[in-house]
């Protein structure tokens, strides 16, 4: 709903005429608040959450006994001094506004438990963050912190830490103070190393670096035996220590999107894994004995066998070099792009044909059989319709159409390699109906009037 100022001042009048500890004008479009508010002293919860608020009273430390302030989704540039003034608080959620920094005072806070500040400006955190020894959670995520200060280790009982998506080159060095830390969050931020002392943090159950520049991974991981889900994707790892083999009670690994061309064989000892994603990744093997429920290995392109004892539930196998698979995998549920798929069409696309292509009346299956068959030699087995046809550099160039039931129809523009003398299709809009119109599309243009190349190749 929309309210007004007076009208919030009249709720704050109804609030300290009858001595209420909790007020919520949450999802009330203010944009200021009534003076007023400060002037009730036995409130404990003030829920101020989705308004437009751009400040707040300078004064707002006299609600001194405060447990619980909300103030996530409004339009926040700064927090007063007297905000420090708030000694009983223990949540204090500023998610999702505009702070680019925040006032020294924060420090006084000590009996805060859970401090939310993920969606701000944030460049920079002041050192009497450290002076919080209470916090349990400290939510930093989507912010463009480039460093954290060292107080930031003082926090001894936070057991989370989330500092996602920001701009951070390193951490701390005392990072293992943080004894109690159970989930550590630093996505998508552009860190190449991580501390070794990280391994310190025994209790850890999470650990997410999806999205930095790492290079390699420290070998002391192995200390985190509690470790539950692991989070590498996206990074530029090439090796991985062999101490990973020690985190036995992980279920989740990812590993996706990295540099790796082999793994640890005491990969083996992660029983059972149940999720291990290394797609993307130029793998020539993998470990004997490895176990998991669901195995993504999409995108590995030089991954020609697996062992011969693998053990997988699920297997995600789109665009590999496997020309076969393991009696180990025979009940195994095999999936190209998430469409569930058997082992011939997985491993012996050659034995594909037009016609089982044509009669399939599942329309993704079919369009993995269209793939996996190929379109050249698609184009050559299916009785195709010629729309079009002319010449470029390597000769003659047809359009050509077939229809697809249940499905928009497969129009392809049959090309020659002038270099090579290779033919190739390339599949082009169903509306496509000139071969010229077609090669603009390939070459980026809407317009065939605009595509005027000296060459066509």
């Amino acid at each position: 709903m929309s309210m007004s100022t007076g009208q919030a001042a009249q709720r704050i009048q109804e609030a300290l005429e009858q001595g209420a500890n909790r007020l919520d004008l949450s999802y009330c479009s203010l944009t200021t608040l009534p003076e007023s508010i400060v002037n009730l002293g036995q409130l404990q919860q003030l829920i101020l959450s989705d308004n437009q608020l751009q400040s707040l009273p300078e004064n707002i430390g006299n609600l001194s006994r405060l447990r619980g302030l909300e103030l996530s989704r409004n339009q926040l540039t700064a927090l007063p001094d007297s905000i420090g003034n708030l000694t009983r608080l223990q949540v204090l959620d500023l998610e999702n506004n505009q702070l680019q920094s925040l006032p020294e005072s924060i420090g006084n806070l000590v009996q805060l438990k859970r401090l939310d500040l993920g969606g701000n400006q944030l460049r920079s955190l002041p050192d009497s963050i450290g002076h919080l020894i209470g916090l349990r959670v400290l939510d930093l995520e989507s912010n463009q912190l480039q460093s954290l200060p060292e107080s930031i280790c003082s926090l001894c009982k936070l057991g989370q830490l989330t500092l996602s998506d920001n701009q951070l080159q390193s951490l701390p060095t005392n990072i293992a103070n943080l004894a109690q830390m159970q989930t550590l969050n630093l996505d998508n931020n552009q860190l190449q190393v991580l501390p070794e002392s990280i391994g310190d943090l025994t209790r850890l159950e999470m650990l997410r670096v999806s999205a930095n520049q790492l290079l390699s991974l420290f070998e002391s991981i192995g200390k985190l035996t509690q470790l539950r889900r692991l989070g590498l994707d996206d990074n530029k790892l090439r090796i991985l220590p062999e101490s990973i083999g020690h985190l036995t009670q992980l279920e989740f690994l990812h590993l996706r999107n990295n540099q790796l061309q082999s793994l640890p064989e005491s990969m083996s000892n992660l029983k059972p894994l149940a999720w291990l994603g290394l797609s993307n990744n130029p793998l020539m093997t993998l470990p004997a004995g490895l176990q998991a429920q669901s195995l993504w290995i999409e995108g590995c392109a030089n991954l020609r066998d697996l062992p011969a004892d693998v053990q997988v539930q699920l297997l995600h196998l789109a665009d590999t070099g496997l020309t076969r698979l393991p009696l180990t995998l025979y009940a195994t549920s095999l999936y190209w792009r998430g469409v569930p798929i058997d082992a011939r069409i997985a491993c012996q696309p050659e034995t594909i044909t037009a016609e089982e292509v044509l009669i399939e009346e599942n329309v993704e299956l079919r369009r993995v059989l269209l793939e996996r068959m190929g379109y050249e030699r698609f184009i050559l087995e299916a009785d195709a319709e010629e729309l079009d046809q002319d010449m470029d550099a390597g000769g003659i160039r047809r359009l050509l159409r077939i229809e697809l039931a249940d499905d928009e129809p497969f129009v392809g523009l049959v090309v020659i390699d002038p270099s090579t003398g290779r033919q190739y299709v390339l599949r082009v809009p169903p509306e496509t109906r000139s071969c010229r119109q077609a090669a603009a599309w390939v070459a980026g243009f809407d317009d065939p009037e605009d595509y005027r190349p000296l060459v066509e190749t």
